[in-house]
């Protein structure tokens, strides 16, 4: 059986868009409060079936994707996006030209959007390319193309 890391999206000292929950604006609720107890419950379930996988968390000073490169066969890396009241939906990105990737996404994809009953906004490619500054032309692509393994956000 493959082995899976699982990486909760954020951190506690950035945590990611919020959600405006209510009136009060500690009712909202950012990315990492809400991707926490999903990626700990998908620990717990996926122990539970005898699956080899671990969790982990970003370093607040960077040096994340050295440390998961190849530490798995599988990195899923927890997000849920709360950019607005309107945008919902579920996708899965991977990295473009990555068969496993793609193949991995496809299957995540069609789990989670049988189980969130969200939009499915299907599985996207991410692709490699460098902006003249040297950074990511797309967000995300410094974790997928980054490892060795297969990833998805």
């Amino acid at each position: 059986m493959a082995s899976v890391l699982l990486v909760v999206g954020h951190s506690e000292t950035r945590p990611g868009a919020a959600n405006m929950g209510g009136p009060d604006p500690e009712d909202d609720l950012y990315e990492f409060h809400f991707n926490e107890p999903i990626a700990e419950r998908t620990l717990a379930l996926l122990q539970a079936k005898g699956a080899e996988v671990s969790q982990d968390r970003y370093l607040p000073s960077g040096g994340n994707v050295a440390r998961w490169n190849g530490a798995s066969d599988l990195l899923v890396e927890f997000h849920c996006n709360a950019f607005n009241t309107e945008a919902t939906g579920t996708e899965v990105l991977y990295a473009e030209g990555s068969e496993r990737g793609a193949a991995c996404a496809r299957i995540m994809q069609t789990h989670l959007t049988e189980a969130l009953k969200l939009a499915n906004r299907k599985i996207k490619p991410i692709s490699s390319e460098r902006l003249p500054n040297g950074k990511w032309k797309e967000r995300g692509a410094y974790l997928l193309w980054g490892v060795s393994q297969v990833a998805l956000i």
